[in-house]
């Protein structure tokens, strides 16, 4: 059996997974699962940035922190222009 897992699915699914290989290592193996996931090249690929991104720029880090915050008090306003702008060029590109 083969899934398919793509946007934030792939973020629970992988969290899930590396849970259930702290507390039960070598589980499938013995129990001879046939079961695959597979991840498409462009979730891998987000997930590696996620990773590079939370060690490598403290700037970076206090700025998602200061938005994290914002969302939080219910202060963030983005400009939707912006939003819309960058979500068009985004989608052109994925056409392409």
């Amino acid at each position: 059996m083969s899934i398919k897992i793509s946007g934030e699915e792939m973020f629970r699914v992988l969290q899930g997974l590396k849970q259930n290989r702290a507390q039960a290592p070598g589980k499938e193996e013995q129990a001879g699962s046939t079961e695959k996931v597979d991840f498409s090249s462009e979730l891998q690929q987000a997930n590696k940035s996620s990773e590079m991104t939370q060690t490598s720029d403290p700037e970076r880090a206090a700025k998602l922190e200061s938005l994290k915050q914002q969302i939080g008090n219910g202060t963030y306003n983005p400009d939707m222009k912006e939003v819309a702008s960058s979500l068009l060029d985004y989608l052109s590109k994925m056409r392409s």
